[in-house]
């Protein structure tokens, strides 16, 4: 009898110790309002990847919403400003989703914008923003062969003055003419588009390029 007295009390020991170490190892989560932060540990800037947090979030996505999710951009911060001395290595990546769910009537639905930021110092952030809509091409199953990393290569090996921003977004945008997915380094005033199937580049955007005015990307950029 004493030994299985002894048996028990060591098999809660263990399972405590267990549970103890598993609550540590989980990452911590905070939540306000629609924005849950999931801490996590610093990564290194090689490891913060483009190619990696957009397959990662959508299977995120569609773990939580289904089939109803649509990928429309990734948004890219560099460490660097692009016309200063830079390697392309990244601060942030935010992937830009939008759910429309429908009712079952199929008459309304219920739409809003997820945004799953990924920083260098191990978190994650979940933004849901309610009233949103996007109007660029969904890029779900969008051909996108060109990396992050090829892209920035090829732009950085042009004359092309670079622009003063640590900005880039992937996205396809709807236009007055059919265009690939295209890598958009800058901001309004000066930006370059590398074309995610071919990687080449341009100083115009391929969406609009017959039409003036439209060189920039839609939205302003800080």
């Amino acid at each position: 009898m004493k030994k299985l007295l002894i048996a028990a009390v060591a098999a809660t020991l263990i399972f405590t110790a267990c549970e103890k170490q598993k609550k540590a190892a989980e990452p911590a989560e905070t939540v306000t309002n629609n924005t849950t932060v999931v801490a996590g540990e610093e990564v290194k800037a090689a490891t913060l990847v483009v190619e990696n947090t957009i397959s990662t979030d959508k299977q995120y996505m569609f773990n939580k919403y289904g089939k109803d999710y649509r990928f429309f951009e990734s948004q890219i911060v560099l460490k660097d400003y692009l016309n200063k001395e830079n390697d392309g290595s990244i601060e942030s990546i935010t992937n830009v989703f939008q759910v429309v769910d429908m009712t079952e009537d199929q008459k309304s639905a219920d739409v809003f914008v997820v945004l799953i930021t990924h920083k260098l110092s191990g978190e994650t952030v979940y933004d849901v923003k309610e009233g949103f809509w996007i109007e660029d091409e969904i890029l779900n199953d969008e051909a996108i062969t060109v990396k992050f990393t090829q892209a920035y290569a090829n732009l950085m090996a042009t004359n092309f003055p670079k622009p003063f921003s640590k900005h880039v977004v992937l996205r396809k945008e709807v236009g007055s003419k059919e265009a690939n997915a295209q890598f958009i380094f800058g901001n309004t005033r000066l930006c370059y588009f590398v074309d995610a199937v071919t990687g080449a580049v341009s100083d115009k955007n391929p969406a609009f390029e017959n039409i003036e005015g439209f060189k920039a990307p839609l939205g302003e950029w800080p």
